[in-house]
């Protein structure tokens, strides 16, 4: 069985609000910084786009809204926007640093925001100050309506930034890392709100994010970034079910599959298991299950108990570690004891290949193991 590489992306197709075909930025010295990215966004999703620190969200967005030069095509809504200025996109985007004109009263600055298609539309000026009341109040920032921008705190401003881009009224939105730098009440809060502006518009969104939780509850799909590919893109039950390669499954949270090294029947193989998915047996295997001995090198308390970390017996922890959920008194006896043989039932391991054929070299998956020992890989 040959290695599989990310999920594969469909075909455009009129359902498509966005379609972005081989998308690639470079940097100065021709290194890409977003390397062949290809993705088709449904019509009326709301994708979020989880990546670490430097994995090329805000270069795709800033090439998709033409801020940042590019190779390949952006088709939005059927059209290629490719070599369309920025200010000519039916874009709505709001950055992580939340700009605002520092000049301008928060009305002004949605207003401001919504001037090409009140222009277009010939909006009356009573027209145009209750559309900007009706954003504001979908925000939640009607009160903040007469104030400067300058003493607004950071989630004021964020909410704000995020009211500019819906003011736009482009075809989709992009928002670059909306719940970036905001205290956990702040967070929870414009997290809720957004979900219920994007789902109340009907709107077309994607959202930039690092954290997996975030993710998780606002995105109906999930495209995760990787060094500047684009590693896996599906819904994010799908995704989450079965991360593409090692890369994703380091991303997916608390419960993500940790993929370490095993020695079995003379070869080694990559496997990502769930720390809940794994409980401590005896040394006999039953049908369907895999029965492993493990070296204990740590316990980590955690809100669900305690963590082992733990290695196959044949391999150092330099090399890779499982994570075990267990009980605080079972993980200190097994620590004290050193060794366990730890099991895992077949159909909740991810087999991954040693390398892949790729620019960033993440361990691609191969299936789940019965598939694999089916296959003889």
């Amino acid at each position: 069985m040959s290695a599989i590489g990310p999920t594969p992306i469909p075909s455009a197709t009129n359902e498509c609000a966005l379609s972005l075909r081989a998308l690639t930025v470079r940097a100065p010295l021709g290194d890409p910084m977003l390397d062949c990215v290809s993705l088709d966004v449904p019509r009326g999703s709301i994708v979020a786009v989880l990546g670490a620190s430097g994995a090329g969200k805000s270069t795709l967005f800033g090439a998709i809204a033409g801020l940042i030069p590019s190779e390949g095509s952006v088709v939005l809504g059927g059209r290629n926007i490719s070599r369309d200025a920025p200010h000519t996109r039916e874009i709505g985007i709001a950055f992580d640093d939340a700009l605002l004109h520092e000049h301008l009263t928060v009305g002004a600055n949605i207003d401001n925001a919504r001037l090409p298609y009140s222009t277009q539309h010939r909006e009356s000026p009573k027209a145009r100050a209750l559309a900007v009341h009706h954003i504001a109040e979908a925000m939640n920032i009607t009160r903040l309506l007469a104030r400067n921008a300058p003493t607004l705190s950071a989630g004021e401003r964020r909410r704000c930034a995020i009211a500019r881009a819906l003011a736009r009224q482009g075809a989709i939105l992009l928002l670059d890392e909306p719940f970036a730098n905001l205290d956990r009440p702040s967070r929870l809060a414009l997290r809720a709100t957004l979900s219920t502006v994007l789902c109340a518009r009907v709107c077309t969104a994607l959202i930039a994010t690092h954290d997996i939780a975030d993710a998780i509850a606002i995105g109906t799909h999930l495209a995760v970034l990787a060094h500047g590919q684009l590693r896996q893109f599906d819904t994010t039950r799908a995704v989450l079910a079965r991360p593409s390669d090692s890369d994703v499954a380091s991303l997916l949270g608390e419960d993500a599959p940790c993929v370490a090294p095993v020695s079995m029947e003379g070869r080694t193989l990559f496997l990502g298991v769930r720390p809940s998915a794994w409980c401590i047996a005896s040394t006999e295997s039953s049908a369907g299950t895999l029965s492993m001995p493990m070296r204990l090198h740590a316990v980590e308390p955690t809100a669900f108990g305690a963590e082992c970390l733990a290695t196959h017996v044949d391999h150092h922890r330099d090399d890779g570690l499982f994570r075990l959920r267990v009980s605080e008194d079972l993980g200190r006896q097994l620590l004290r004891d050193g060794v366990c043989v730890a099991a895992v039932r077949e159909n909740d391991v991810l087999v991954f290949g040693p390398s892949q054929a790729s620019l960033w070299g993440a361990h691609p998956l191969l299936g789940s193991f019965d598939e694999v020992v089916r296959a003889r890989v």
